[in-house]
């Protein structure tokens, strides 16, 4: 894929724990993030102030959330929206069988991952979002899809760089829909860019990007009747 944004490999593992222009609010078993851009841009589809992205994080990244919410927030010119964990919900899950069988919804989610995803569509309530663009990486894979299937409408496109729970058990066909709201773009790549590689994030903002042009050109289609 060709970048248009500039670029270059960093570790955000390393990033100091800055917490400039990223607001902050407790829920007992956590902590709601809204990063601000110094700049908000107009969004390509709507003409409107672009709508915020919605990030759902991998295990682990709770020091470098900040680091990476400026990252995603500064190059596209947008707010972010993430949750920091801690307690039992730090780092944790559930282990999942790995019996080549048909698993039903219950079966198929940890009770955490609903549970995170419960937490991230109560977050955008607290912060007034309506509608988000959704990015996941690793664990943070489930959440961002029982999500998306709980409340379609609150999401308009969606990237996922090396989600977990897409190894051949179909967690896509058991808990997403073919909903005209969600556009579903999934890296096949190993690693976990986002949370670790700026390459990674310009990809999936430009990922993004080429979606929202291509609403706008849909949009701006002349009508067969």
């Amino acid at each position: 894929m060709t970048n248009t944004l500039e670029s270059a490999p960093v570790n955000y593992d390393e990033q100091p724990q800055a917490m400039a222009n990223i607001e902050v609010h407790d829920f007992g078993r956590g902590q709601i993030l809204r990063y601000s851009p110094p700049e908000t841009r107009t969004d390509e589809s709507t003409g409107e102030p672009v709508i915020p992205l919605v990030y759902f994080q991998g295990i682990n990244g709770d020091n470098s959330l900040p680091a990476v919410m400026q990252a995603l927030g500064e190059r596209d010119k947008r707010p972010v929206i993430a949750i920091r964990y801690t307690g039992k919900l730090k780092g944790s899950d559930k282990p999942l069988s790995t019996e080549p069988h048909d698993y039903g919804e219950g079966d198929v989610v940890p009770e955490i991952a609903n549970e995170q995803a419960d937490d991230m569509l109560a977050a955008l309530d607290v912060m007034g979002v309506e509608k988000g663009d959704a990015v996941a990486t690793s664990k943070g894979g489930l959440p961002w899809l029982v999500a998306m299937k709980k409340r379609p409408e609150r999401f308009r496109n969606a990237y996922g760089d090396d989600v977990a729970g897409q190894d051949g058990r179909n967690y896509k066909e058991a808990h997403i829909d073919a909903d005209q709201h969600v556009q579903l773009v999934e890296t096949d790549k190993g690693g976990h860019g986002i949370g670790t590689n700026s390459l990674a994030i310009d990809n999936a903002l430009e990922q993004l990007r080429e979606m929202e042009r291509k609403e706008t050109a849909e949009s701006q289609a002349p009508q067969v009747y």
